[in-house]
């Protein structure tokens, strides 16, 4: 039987933290951590736990955690307009070619 999702990310509170810490930092907002880390929690609890209640047992819960607080930020990020694509990802868009791709050559 599934681990009750409250007491998995109870265990986890910490790691929430650091992890949402991490991800302002890399994208240069660090400025908005506690902003963050608040509507991270907040949305781990929404709906009655309806993320940590999706955790398949695939992974350490840990693990799922990381990626799913780095999803939050990418949705964070758009609804207050402060995303900024990779610079390829402007290239292409743009009709700039993008950088050579490598591999094999059909």
């Amino acid at each position: 039987m599934m681990a009750d999702p409250r007491e998995l990310l109870l265990s986890d509170l910490d790691l929430l933290k650091q992890v949402a810490e991490s991800v302002c930092r890399r994208h240069d907002a660090a400025d908005l951590v506690e902003d963050f880390h608040a509507e991270v929690r907040r949305r781990l609890v929404d709906n009655d736990y309806e993320v940590p209640r999706r955790f398949r047992g695939e992974a350490r819960f840990s693990t799922y955690l990381v990626v799913v607080v780095h999803r939050f930020f990418v949705d964070y990020a758009k609804e207050r307009g402060i995303w900024r694509p990779s610079a390829a990802v402007g290239r292409r868009s743009s009709g700039q070619p993008g950088s050579p791709r490598r591999g094999r050559r059909g």
